[in-house]
């Protein structure tokens, strides 16, 4: 217990009396606060690792408070298509005059409808000799033909593309054409929502393919209404046989033909005589004389251009 020792004023004198009674209590005042405020515990034998962890103090924040907001992504879905995106099919027929089934790739334009009407136009193409049905992909023609229609550029169309299984057969021994036309043209009629009318069938190749499109241009004319020979290799003798023919179709049956090779290609001088003989006889046509060679890169350059003339070709009759 704390005693406080009487203090005489007189000998002290009264500011004395007063600063000795300030000092008292400020000496109870710590004494409290240590005994009030401090923790007990026993000073010896105590390890400073079995100490609680002081609390740090927090600091106070000054900045303005962020409402921070957690972003959860939506669940993926497709994007919407009012229809379908184009599609590439392999077929096979048989049996056929060649002996052997005829493999042959479809290209169906983006939206392509079963249930057209009156239908689509086709397109035949034909490959060149050493080379196969896949020769007009590897040109890029669904990824330009794609991009023609998408833009509305041209009016989707179907594309077949057949493969010439004996391409070093004499053109007048092969039965070739006459699976086209009479074997593949039916069946595509059949399975595919297309129009079967002469105004929606056109026909083409490259280089040997070209000259079978020739070749059938001039003897079934009144079949297609465009024929399309890019680079041509043109059959021997079908320059005469297209003098006699002009005089037994009359000339609104005929198809309109689009010529085109490069300023270097091997076949040229037969190409410009086969031009001559469309002239002298008065029939559509239109003759391209373009820079390059007979080559892979020469048709690649002028793909699209060849895809327009015949998609500007299309005469469809109305629904």
């Amino acid at each position: 217990m704390l005693r406080i020792k009487s203090i005489s004023i007189k000998k002290i004198g009264a500011k004395g009396f007063l600063r000795t009674l300030l000092r008292g209590w400020l000496g109870l005042g710590l004494i409290g606060t240590l005994v009030n405020c401090s923790p007990v515990v026993p000073l010896r034998g105590l390890s400073t690792e079995t100490l609680p962890p002081a609390p740090s103090p927090s600091t106070p924040s000054h900045t303005p408070s962020q409402t921070t907001f957690r972003v959860i992504p939506s669940p993926t879905r497709p994007t919407p298509t009012p229809c379908g995106a184009a599609r590439l099919e392999s077929h096979t027929i048989e049996p056929t005059p060649i002996g052997k089934p005829l493999r042959f790739q479809v290209y169906l334009p983006p939206c392509y409808n079963p249930q057209a009407t009156p239908g689509y136009p086709v397109l035949y193409l034909l490959h060149g000799q050493g080379s196969d049905e896949t020769l007009w992909l590897a040109l890029g023609l669904t990824e330009t033909l794609d991009r023609l229609v998408q833009a509305h550029q041209v009016k989707p169309f179907l594309v077949v593309m057949p493969h010439e299984e004996y391409a070093l057969r004499n053109p007048q021994e092969s039965a070739f054409g006459q699976t086209l036309i009479e074997v593949l043209v039916p069946w595509i009629e059949t399975h595919f929502s297309v129009c079967r009318e002469r105004g929606c069938r056109a026909l083409g190749g490259i280089s040997r393919g070209a000259g079978w499109a020739l070749h059938l241009g001039i003897q079934h004319g009144d079949q297609f209404i465009a024929i399309g020979a890019h680079s041509p290799a043109p059959f021997w003798g079908d320059d005469l046989r297209l003098y006699y023919r002009a005089a037994e179709l009359p000339a609104d049956q005929w198809p309109r033909f689009y010529l085109d090779s490069g300023d270097r290609d091997r076949y040229l001088q037969a190409v410009l005589a086969f031009v001559d003989r469309l002239s002298n006889l008065g029939l559509p046509y239109e003759w391209h004389l373009n820079a390059g060679e007979h080559d892979v890169a020469y048709w690649r350059v002028h793909l699209e251009d060849y895809l327009r003339w015949y998609a500007a070709q299309w005469q469809i009759p109305s629904p």
